[in-house]
Formats: C-alpha cells, structure tokens, sequence
C-alpha cells in the first residue's frame, strides 16, 4: 500500500466528471444499469460500480453516492463526459428520472485523516472510500476543493498518483481499463455484486467468473531500471520469449526502488514466468498484484 503518498497531500481529479442521478425511479434505474447493489446501498453511503454494455464491455466506472433513493452522485476520475453520459442514459426511456452532469464540479481524494478535520456547506464528502479507506472524496467547484485544501496540503502530481494507483491496483476508465476489453478481466470485484439480480452485461461476467476462464487478466509487476523506462516497442514474453501479453501503463518515481508496470496476459501465460522484452533486452518481472 502507498497511503504515504498521500501524507499531506491531496490529488484533484482534473479529468473528472460529477453526474446527478434524480427521480423517483432513480435507484430502480441505477439497479438495473449498474453492476453493484444500488438498491441495498443505505442512505449516506457508496459504492464502486461498473456501466456496461451488453457484451460485458466497459462504458464507465463510478463512486456512487446515495444522498437518497431518489437522489444519487455518480463521480467518474476520468473519461470523456458525453460518452460517459451517453452510456449511464443507453437504457433510459419513459423512466421518471433525469441524469445530468453537474457543471464546474470535480472531486479530489485526501487522505481520510485530513478529510476529517474540513467542514463546508460547499462540499460532499465521502468519508473512508470502499475500495481504500485510508481516502476519502471531496466533491466541489475546483476552487473550492483548492481554497479549502490548498493551505494545509499540498498537490500530488500526476506521477506519484499514478505510482498510487498501480500498487493499489485502483484503475480508471478509460486510462487503465480499457473500452474493448471485458470489466471482469480488471478483477475489480467489489464493484460487482453477484447476489443483486440483473443488469446489463450480467450474463457475460457471470459466466466467465463462474467458468473461471477470463481471456487475459490485468497485473501489476515490479522492476528495475537504471533510467525512465517507455513501453514503446516493448512486449511481455515469457521464457522462451513466446508473446504473452502486452503493457498498459508504467510509472517509476526517483523516490521509490522499483519501477512499476501494469499489463494485460493472456490466460495461456498466467502461471508462467514474465518478462518484459523492449528492442531485444529482456527485463525480468515480478508480480505486485493481480
């Protein structure tokens, strides 16, 4: 974990989008479109969920809120606003809700320490996130987010959130997860709930997790390198250098020993030794999560 990255900072989503779900058939509609348990989600409270499509595809990823049954925020860390829009309204006709993005809105983690001690009537704020609760989220107008933080903590940098988010294995749609790739091969199974009835792209993650055959899986690794390290011309191979997956993204910051690299394998290579091949070097690597 690298919650210590965090120690008096905070990090602003600066790519994030805040979407307002109203209506008194707001938490039906959500139950159906979204891949968590929105129904039994009390009042107050969040949850990680997942919009997909019919084929199980991603087409957004959320921190759902429930203010009430018929009023929830959906905070999106990134993704282009209409598309994402476009994906939670796909199944939307003659329900009685309206789902709008909330203009001028971000949000921005902290660490739940800090977050404890801000008190606003200009803000939400979700205390101990579900998936870390060493953070929590700030949801405001970006000058508010920076006048009430900006004084006591200082920016992470891009860099270091992202050094945070690979060792935590906390990925974001579109940047990590990917659009043409299933949401169950991330493994990220606290926004899934399997006891909840249906929802869109259901069948598709039911079956593979029940099959236990997902078509490749997303690692994190470690390595070292003596310089900044690019995934360009790069590739995962195993020992006999035989194509086993591909990476996605990679960070390594001056202060921490390892570089990290997040990547897709394919299920043939899972249990099998990984190393990273760029313009002939091969890199040996070592599994940090999964």
């Amino acid at each position: 974990m690298q919650e210590k990255l965090f120690e008096n900072k905070f990090y602003l989503h600066q790519e994030s989008s805040v979407f307002k779900a109203a209506g008194k058939d707001a938490e039906r509609y959500l139950q159906a479109r979204l891949t968590n348990d929105i129904k039994s989600l009390p009042v107050g409270s969040h949850c990680l969920a997942a919009c997909l499509s019919p084929q199980g595809k991603t087409e957004g990823l959320y921190i759902v809120y429930k203010e009430s049954p018929e009023s929830f925020q959906l905070l999106a860390t990134a993704g282009e606003s209409e598309q994402l829009l476009a994906g939670l309204k796909r199944f939307l006709v003659a329900d009685q809700l309206t789902i709008e993005k909330t203009n001028g809105v971000k949000f921005a983690y902290l660490s739940t320490e800090h977050a404890t001690h801000i008190v606003s009537d200009d803000c939400i704020m979700i205390h101990s996130l579900c998936f870390n609760p060493h953070l929590s989220a700030i949801i405001a107008k970006e000058a508010e987010i920076e006048k009430l933080l900006a004084k006591k903590l200082e920016p992470l940098n891009s860099e270091e959130y992202l050094y945070y988010q690979l060792s935590n294995k906390q990925l974001e749609f579109p940047k990590q997860i990917k659009a043409d790739s299933l949401f169950v091969e991330y493994g990220i199974y606290d926004a899934i709930s399997s006891t909840k009835g249906c929802y869109t792209g259901q069948e598709v993650v039911e079956r593979v997790i029940s099959l236990g055959k997902l078509p490749a899986k997303i690692n994190t690794y470690s390595f070292e390198a003596a310089e900044t390290f690019s995934m360009d011309d790069s590739k995962l191979v195993d020992s006999g250098k035989s194509k086993a997956g591909d990476p996605i993204s990679i960070v390594s910051l001056a202060n921490q020993e390892k570089t990290l690299l997040l990547a897709r394998v394919k299920r043939a290579f899972l249990e099998k030794d990984i190393f990273l091949n760029k313009q002939g070097e091969t890199i040996a690597l070592k599994i940090v999560s999964q």
